[in-house]
Parts: C-alpha cells; sequence; structure tokens
C-alpha cells in the first residue's frame, strides 16, 4: 500500500479528536470521544513495573551528592543535607524528561513539514529552537537514522486508544522503511538494554491502531538517539504477541490495584498488656 493511501485510511478511521489527551495531575489519560471514555495511558499502566536499574540510579545520584558536600555536614544542618540526598535525583530525572519532551516535539515538526510539503527538510538543526547541545546531538541522531534508512514519514505524534483494552497512548511516528510499514518510538535514554516495557509499549500502540484502523505495521522499532553524538541505536520486536499479552497482564495488575476496591481488612488487632 502507497503511503498517501495508508494517510487516507488513517484520516478516515482515526480522525482529528477521535482520541484526546487528558493528563492531569494524577498522570496520563486519553479519552475516547464516540463513548466519552477516559483511559491511563500505556506508559502509565506500565509504570507500575518497578526498574532496579531506575533505583540503583537514584541511590548512586545521592551518594554522588553526598560525596560532594560531605566536609560540610555538621550536627545542625545533617537533616537538611541528607534530606537533599534523598532528592538529588529528581531535578536530574525531571530534565532528562524534559529534555525528552522537546526532542519529540523537534521531531514532530520535524516529520509533519515533511509530510505536509512532500520533501524532506534539508537539516534538522534548524527546528532547534532552543541552543542546547543535547537537543542539537538528538536531532541530527533522529536525521541520521532517517537518512541511513531511507524512511518516508506516513504520521507523526498520532494519538491511538484500545476501548477493548482500555487504555490510550500518543505513537511517535508510522514510516515505510524498504515497502514496509514500520512503527517508530524515539527514546532518548542512555540505553534500550534490560528495556523490555519499551516493547510492550510500542507493542501496544501498534494494537491500539490496528484497533482503531485495521492497519497493522509489518516492524516495531525503537529507536534509542543519543544526547552526546550523531548516532543512533535500532531494536524491534522480537514477538509482538508475547509482548503484547505481557502488557495485557500488566494492565490487568494496574486496574486490579486502581479499581477502588478495599483490598484487605483488619481482621483482629490485639495488643500486649505488660502485667
Amino acid at each position: 500500500m502507497k503511503v498517501a493511501n495508508i494517510q487516507e485510511k488513517i484520516r478516515e478511521k482515526i480522525p482529528e479528536g477521535l482520541v484526546m489527551a487528558r493528563h492531569s495531575e494524577r498522570g496520563h489519560f486519553y479519552e475516547y470521544t464516540p463513548t466519552r471514555s477516559v483511559y491511563p495511558s500505556v506508559t502509565t499502566k506500565t509504570s507500575i513495573l518497578g526498574s532496579d536499574h531506575l533505583k540503583m540510579w537514584a541511590v548512586n545520584e545521592g551518594l554522588s551528592y553526598l560525596e560532594r558536600v560531605w566536609h560540610d555536614i555538621t550536627l545542625e544542618n545533617r537533616s537538611e543535607i541528607f534530606r537533599a540526598a534523598q532528592l538529588a535525583h529528581v531535578s536530574t530525572f525531571e530534565d532528562a524528561g524534559d529534555i525528552g519532551t522537546k526532542i519529540h516535539n523537534l521531531i514532530e515538526e520535524y516529520l509533519n513539514e515533511w509530510i505536509d510539503t512532500g520533501v524532506q527538510p534539508d537539516d534538522i538543526r534548524r527546528f532547534v529552537a532552543v541552543p542546547d547541545i543535547r537537543l542539537i546531538a538528538l536531532a541530527r541522531s533522529a536525521e541520521l537514522f532517517f537518512n541511513d534508512y531511507k524512511a518516508t514519514p506516513v504520521v507523526a505524534e498520532m494519538k491511538v486508544a484500545s476501548p477493548k483494552h482500555k487504555y490510550g497512548g500518543t505513537m511517535d511516528a508510522l514510516m515505510m522503511i524498504d515497502n514496509k510499514l514500520v512503527l517508530c518510538d524515539w527514546k532518548s535514554s542512555n540505553t534500550v538494554k534490560g528495556k523490555d516495557t519499551y516493547a510492550m509499549q510500542i507493542s501496544a500502540y501498534a494494537q491500539a491502531l490496528y484497533e482503531l484502523s485495521g492497519i497493522r505495521p509489518k516492524e516495531l522499532y525503537i529507536v534509542r538517539i543519543s544526547k552526546e553524538k550523531a548516532c543512533y541505536e535500532v531494536v524491534k520486536v522480537t514477538s509482538r504477541a508475547k509482548t503484547f499479552k505481557a502488557f495485557l497482564n500488566t494492565t490487568k495488575v494496574y486496574d486490579w490495584l486502581h479499581d477502588g476496591e478495599q483490598k484487605i481488612y483488619p481482621l483482629n488487632t490485639k495488643t500486649r498488656i505488660k502485667i
């Protein structure tokens, strides 16, 4: 199927406003407007899975902070400094999330211009609004991937939902690569190794796309782009069926944890009284 035909089918089956973001302080949610149903996002549902690597990173951030201020600790300020050490990872984590949002927005602008004009923009760096060496490296890494894979964009940053399985999300990009329809998910993390939830997430997006439109990508690519230099890493999901099944099992746990029902109740409380 040609790119234009796929785009026309998407416009017909997934028109603008079919799925709307409904994010709040409670997390990321999406509304499927025909039924006004609001579902948790894919990443919200997978967030219940703990990450040992993130825990160790947070501990190391705290220890690094303590090492820098060790000689300044006194009896008067020790509680304040220890509290600061506990929170040392937060600002770094928030900054990483901010740069991740910026590069997603940049790639979306770049691909949408490409789609609208039918011509690949000559230099992705002109979409960098704020001078940030990390953002420039990420942008050039993405452009290098597009050029190396001779990719043609079909749609960028499209909201989808699964009324059947009750979740929503935003797909990063559908692209034609070697005459195959490929769903791509951009990651700006330092590694994709050991992050199998990435595979669960993209398989969920692919399923939601198929559920709404009947379009099924041939391949699912997770593309890690670098914040340090123009380079990228591509991995693909090996078993879509098994991966999506694992995602569904995760959503069952999430739904059970958040169904509002009481899971335990006090049966008996006994206090031993000393005589």
